[in-house]
């Protein structure tokens, strides 16, 4: 029987119920609007199904498409799980006012989440609000037939970090950020 990791188990968090082996979509149309609490998560999670963390309510999340973009970063220990072998997400407790740091990018203060890019080539992204990280005990099928479970790998609670800091940490280290409209826009 899968189990969601008690790390999971904070105050506000929130939930999203998905299909076995799927990461979207969710199972319910107004999932933004009616998120689960962590029991309802951890029964729907006993059932096989997937299981979605979403970020806001003064969590954010970071995923790591390739770490290697990353590795200058300096980052507080913090709740952290493999996506599949090499790809990490990481979640965090927001500290300060995420409007102010977006604004501090130039971006619009309900920003849902940001693309990140480093050297013009995706390499993750920072969810903010309205959308989720897949979590452990979840799993996909890879583009190859395998099978990649989710893995906790810190097991330990969200790290408070300053969001503009993180941003500026990111800068420095040379990734850009992109938003799901301009990049529609885009296209």
């Amino acid at each position: 029987m899968a189990e969601i990791p008690q790390v999971f188990n904070q105050p506000g968090a929130a939930f999203v119920l998905l299909r076995p082996s799927q990461k979207f979509p969710p199972l319910e149309t107004a999932w933004q609007e009616k998120p689960h609490s962590y029991n309802e998560a951890a029964a729907h999670a006993s059932n096989g199904g997937n299981i979605g963390i979403l970020a806001g309510n003064g969590y954010i999340g970071l995923d790591q498409d390739s770490p290697e973009a990353f590795k200058e970063l300096e980052l507080p220990v913090t709740c952290t799980w493999e996506t599949r072998p090499g790809r990490y997400g990481l979640w965090f407790k927001v500290s300060d006012d995420a409007a102010a740091a977006l604004a501090s990018i130039s971006k619009k203060p309900d920003q849902a989440q940001l693309k990140l890019f480093k050297s013009g080539r995706p390499c993750g992204e920072v969810k903010l609000e309205r959308t989720y990280q897949v979590i452990p005990p979840s799993w996909k099928t890879l583009e190859d037939g395998s099978r990649a479970d989710y893995k906790l790998m810190q097991d330990v609670p969200p790290a408070e970090i300053r969001l503009v800091a993180l941003l500026e940490g990111l800068q420095a280290i040379g990734i850009a950020f992109s938003s799901k409209l301009e990049s529609n826009a885009a296209k």
